[in-house]
């Protein structure tokens, strides 16, 4: 099956992934730019201030920046695409690292799993949306609650 073909499969699998996902949980941000973010946001000297970061315009499929929750679509795992081949794999593996040091939690799915188990797949991404949203529920009741203060020494 030729590349186009491919990628066309790859966009039909993630569309529907956000159709399933926006029914179960609340619509996601499409093609997140988490580096653009990161760097200080869109606009002039983006480039610079990428660069100075250690960044690049990276890109997430689907994300929930709110609670830093990501999901990569990879396609072309069966045709030896990009993703799957040395530098692809290579770049990917830095973007993902980056994403971790940003405080992301990242999720990843072929498009044969996809397309295989959309129900499935969107049920392990709600689980894992579920687990952030309530942890930090916890802890902001945690903290609301909580004198984390350090007390005054004074003199003496």
């Amino acid at each position: 099956m030729p590349k186009q073909e491919k990628k066309s499969e790859k966009t039909k699998a993630v569309n529907e992934l956000v159709r399933l996902i926006t029914e179960s949980i609340k619509p996601p941000e499409l093609e997140y730019r988490f580096g653009a973010i990161a760097a200080g946001g869109r606009g002039k000297g983006l480039r610079s201030r990428l660069i100075a970061a250690g960044l690049k315009d990276w890109r997430f499929d689907i994300c929930f920046p709110d609670i830093k929750l990501a999901v990569e679509c990879e396609g072309g795992t069966w045709i030896q695409g990009r993703h799957v081949r040395g530098i692809g794999f290579e770049n990917d593996s830095i973007k993902y690292n980056a994403a971790a040091e940003l405080g992301f939690i990242l999720l990843r799915y072929t498009t044969t799993m996809i397309k295989r188990d959309p129900t499935g797949v969107v049920g392990q991404i709600k689980r894992i949306y579920d687990q952030i949203h309530q942890t930090r529920v916890i802890h902001n009741e945690y903290s609301a609650d909580t004198d984390c203060s350090v007390p005054s020494r004074g003199k003496g």
